[in-house]
């Protein structure tokens, strides 16, 4: 399993890899860590707790790629 620094070095590796294995994926899905940690807030707010808030410079927290063959 690797680990990258950011989506843009995960990306450049994806990249190779696909084009070193003849697969192709399309990004389908992302989630945004501002939308997960508005969600996060949302939900200590109804419990009464602190959220555990993101770094939302980050951009996101999930990506989900479909190969496409």
């Amino acid at each position: 399993m690797g680990v990258f620094n950011s989506w843009d070095d995960l990306e450049a590796a994806f990249e190779s890899y696909q084009s070193d294995t003849f697969q192709m994926y399309k990004l389908r899905t992302s989630n945004s860590i501002k939308d997960r940690n508005r969600s996060r807030s949302k939900q200590a707010t109804k419990r009464g707790s602190e959220p555990a808030l993101w770094d939302e410079s980050l951009g996101y927290y999930t990506k989900t790629w479909n190969c496409t063959h």
